[in-house]
């Protein structure tokens, strides 16, 4: 399979990642497997962009040891999923020592999401919050949950 990172591209975010990061980044996908299987309800392009997910979080974790992997089935660890309120997939949360939040991406992080997702990556591992005073407190004032979704579209 043909590596969705270049090897220019590699050595840039290689020495990114080497002078950026702080803290270890943990990224955890939820994916299922591929099959040759026809599941009723299962829409096969799922699997083909779990699969594409897979291979590109692998090529990320190999950048840098302060990236770790955690590739996680949808079916078998639905414990899981279900703690990160995980409800479709391909779907990558991160997690630092040094962020106080758990960005989750749902599909495939490609094109112009994949700029957003490393940027994602050095600020969860910095912990930075790229909002201001204000805005950080009156998030802190919410008192129920919201559910907020952002839409892309592939480029």
């Amino acid at each position: 399979m043909a590596e969705f990172i270049s090897k220019r591209d590699q050595d840039f975010l290689r020495e990114k990642f080497d002078s950026e990061l702080s803290n270890d980044v943990t990224v955890n996908l939820f994916s299922r497997r591929e099959t040759r299987i026809t599941l009723p309800g299962v829409d096969p392009q799922v699997t083909e962009y779990c699969a594409q997910a897979n291979q590109l979080m692998n090529e990320v974790a190999s950048l840098s040891n302060k990236i770790n992997l955690n590739i996680y089935d949808f079916i078998t660890d639905a414990s899981k999923a279900q703690d990160y309120r995980i409800d479709k997939v391909p779907a990558i949360v991160l997690e630092s020592a040094g962020s106080s939040g758990a960005p989750r991406f749902f599909g495939l992080p490609a094109g112009y999401e994949f700029s957003t997702f490393l940027q994602d990556i050095l600020d969860v591992s910095n912990g930075n919050i790229d909002l201001s005073d204000e805005t950080q407190q009156q998030l802190r004032e919410i008192t129920k949950e919201v559910h907020i979704l952002v839409f892309t579209t592939p480029t």
